[in-house]
């Protein structure tokens, strides 16, 4: 699923304040690109189970090496929106 212009400046927005870590682990070099929303479905006993819970995750993928990393977007989501709200309850105040 495509992410929209939203989505994506909350996830930089959440990544910048809880990272201090840009290069990439696997080969060092700091070329991130922000990748479509993916949704992991829930396995068990070695099977996907059917009906069963959805994980929605961002990407971050390596413009060099194309390693990916995987971010549960509901949490992120969450927590930006909260910290908005926060953050304009504590200047109307």
């Amino acid at each position: 699923m495509s992410l929209t212009e939203e989505q994506k400046q909350k996830f930089t927005e959440w990544l910048n304040s809880h990272s201090n870590r840009s290069s990439c682990p696997f080969c060092g070099h700091n070329d991130w690109h922000l990748g479509n929303m993916i949704a992991s479905p829930e396995f068990a006993d070695g099977n996907v189970r059917l009906g069963g819970q959805v994980i929605p995750q961002f990407q971050l993928i390596c413009g060099y090496c194309a390693y990916v990393h995987h971010f549960a977007a509901v949490p992120i989501l969450k927590d930006s929106g909260s910290a908005r709200q926060n953050a304009a309850e504590s200047t109307s105040e």
